[in-house]
């Protein structure tokens, strides 16, 4: 996996050495403020869903997060360092720290905004009531909305076998779960109008239930009441894929129409 650094900070060769999916303190604190990504959203539309970096290694960029597992096999979600995965019929288990990625984000939580919301009827009021405690729509932001949620539209996706089609053919046989009066967590990113094919702007967000009952992408959302907490992110690591499926993949199209689809918009 080749890593491609876009404004932000490289690690010190001389931090302390850490086992396989933990973090020294060292590391950790040169990692505030970044948002560690694999792949981009394009790549993983057009169908390149071989994980090639582990869950355990993008714990060592974070302890919040959210990702797809390798072959589109699962949802899943970073919370407070450990990785949970959707299965195919809603099944949620701790995710193996060798289990590949082809596309997720991850970020070490330390908020530093804060406010409530609820009642909510749907995931487009959410969104425009984190829009509204921006202080800045330049940056990046780590997202954690804990609560009461009346109503939640998850997603997950069961593991493809080659040849690979489009993730939006393969959004029609999603499998969508809705969890009703649960309390629980929803977990992401906030990402700018300038990132898009890169990353989708705006709210991408994954929920778990309080009970590990229930949770995936989130399709749609309503809450009764939950708090909020934002951290801004000022620095951004891409990590890319030497694969042939994703160095010969034709990225440059116009995907919006897929994305869309995709992300349940």
């Amino acid at each position: 996996m080749k890593r491609k650094l876009i404004g932000a900070l490289a690690l010190s060769a001389a931090c302390t050495a850490a086992s396989p999916g933990e973090v020294s303190a060292q590391e950790g604190a040169a990692r505030d403020g970044v948002l560690f990504q694999v792949s981009t959203s394009n790549a993983i539309v057009v169908g390149t869903y071989d994980g090639e970096i582990t869950a355990g290694e993008i714990k060592r960029h974070g302890d919040l997060g959210i990702a797809v597992a390798d072959a589109l096999g699962g949802e899943m979600m970073l919370v407070d360092g450990i990785w949970y995965q959707i299965l195919p019929g809603g099944g949620i288990q701790v995710a193996d720290d060798n289990l590949t990625v082809p596309f997720g984000m991850a970020a070490f939580f330390k908020p530093s905004i804060e406010f409530t919301v609820g009642p909510t009827k749907t995931y487009q009021e959410l969104r425009a009531e984190v829009d509204k405690h921006l202080p800045s729509r330049n940056v990046f932001y780590a997202v954690k909305i804990e609560g009461t949620f009346t109503n939640v539209k998850n997603r997950t996706f069961g593991k493809q076998t080659r040849p690979y089609r489009n993730q939006a053919a393969v959004t029609d046989e999603q499998e969508i779960f809705e969890a009703k009066d649960t309390k629980g967590i929803l977990m992401g990113f906030w990402f700018p109008d300038y990132i898009y094919g890169i990353n989708l702007p705006g709210l991408h967000l994954h929920y778990l239930s309080a009970d590990k009952q229930h949770g995936g992408h989130t399709l749609d959302v309503a809450i009764s009441a939950a708090k909020v907490s934002l951290q801004p992110l000022y620095g951004y690591e891409i990590a890319l894929s030497h694969s042939p499926d994703f160095t010969k993949a034709d990225l440059k199209a116009d995907k919006t129409k897929d994305i869309m689809k995709v992300q349940g918009r």
